[in-house]
């Protein structure tokens, strides 16, 4: 039970890393099911764009992460394009009306499964150094009680 109260307060405390993180596997969930198309294939195209505007949106909360406050001048157009997150998300939104291609998906599939398990082993490091100082600090209270 603690555990899971410090992982809730971690993704709490990172609130934007956390969206982008549900977003990511939300993009590999939807991938999965248009290259396996379990529900039939009217539904495999609807996954296809799903997972194409999850992308697009972990592609701008990145950006928003990355970037000062929006200014509407040649140097911040300069500065996003810059980015690899503005071409993420360009690309998300050229391919999200055109008819789905495998090929596409494999981009924004294997970044978001990346991404996503690295800030799983993230959070699962951030759980188990919590427990390990916890435990370390009611050792030495234990110590001094004696």
């Amino acid at each position: 039970m603690a555990a899971r109260l410090r992982a809730g307060q971690f993704l709490m405390a990172n609130k934007l890393d956390t969206a982008m993180w549900i977003s990511r596997l939300f993009t590999v969930y939807c991938s999965a099911l248009f290259v396996l198309p379990l529900l039939g294939l009217h539904e495999a195209a609807s996954f296809y764009q799903r997972a194409l505007l999850a992308n697009a949106l972990t592609s701008a909360l990145r950006l928003h992460q990355r970037l000062p406050h929006f200014q509407l001048s040649r140097a911040f157009l300069a500065q996003a394009l810059l980015e690899d997150s503005c071409h993420y998300l360009l690309y998300s939104l050229i391919f999200v009306n055109s008819y789905p291609v495998t090929m596409d998906k494999g981009v924004c599939c294997s970044h978001s499964f990346t991404i996503g398990f690295l800030r799983y082993v993230t959070l699962l490091g951030e759980i188990r150094t919590v427990d390990k100082v916890s435990g370390a600090i009611g050792s030495v209270g234990v110590a001094n009680a004696s």
